[in-house]
């Protein structure tokens, strides 16, 4: 299902190659997201495709099933008859739960360690804007041991800048594994595709 919606770049910060961009549908939450410049040779359209907050919409609009408490049971491997297309989408949904483990696993920056979860990226992004614009002039930020580390406009803009670097370099690795599993001729190559260690 494809949803209609508009966007609106509401700040751009060069230095810190971030931005923040607002999502907007009919009937729907309106979405401030943090999301990295594009790159020489990509377009706008293509950056502000790929933050767009469609699965999240489409997720928020899912009926629920009641569950009751104290239901329990045990799930094994699900057995399939193998085909090349069984195997490729297979390979495409764990190369997807790779890349987003690895996303939120956080990234190390003089030896702390900061959030990468979603919520800290648009948290991240968005102070930043904040600060590199003179709206606020510092900043104390929790990082995931447990330090309360002070931060200027400078030093911020690092954070969100590797933070960014971390995010994209990633995809880029998800982008060229797809396109392997594309490629691939047979359930054996497909299989044979992993992540980079």
């Amino acid at each position: 299902m494809s949803i209609e919606y508009t966007y609106t770049i509401t700040s751009v910060d060069q230095e810190a190659r971030c931005m923040e961009i607002i999502y907007t549908a009919p009937n729907r939450q309106t979405m401030h997201i943090g999301a990295r410049l594009p790159y020489v040779g990509e377009t706008l359209e293509a950056i502000v495709r790929m933050y767009a907050p469609i699965a999240y919409w489409l997720e928020q609009e899912q009926k629920i099933v009641s569950v009751d408490i104290g239901v329990s049971g045990a799930v094994g491997p699900k057995v399939q008859s193998k085909t090349l297309a069984g195997a490729k989408a297979a390979k495409l949904a764990e190369l997807a739960a790779v890349r987003y483990e690895r996303e939120v696993e956080g990234v190390t920056i003089d030896d702390m360690v900061y959030d990468t979860s979603r919520i800290s990226q648009q948290q991240i992004f968005t102070t930043n804007v904040l600060l590199q614009s003179g709206q606020i002039e510092t900043v104390t930020w929790k990082t995931s041991n447990y330090m309360f580390i002070p931060h200027n406009a400078a030093s911020f803009a690092t954070i969100a800048s590797t933070v960014a670097n971390h995010v994209q370099e990633l995809f880029r690795v998800e982008g060229e594994l797809v396109a392997a599993v594309a490629a691939a001729q047979s359930i054996e190559a497909v299989e044979k595709i992993e992540w980079p260690l």
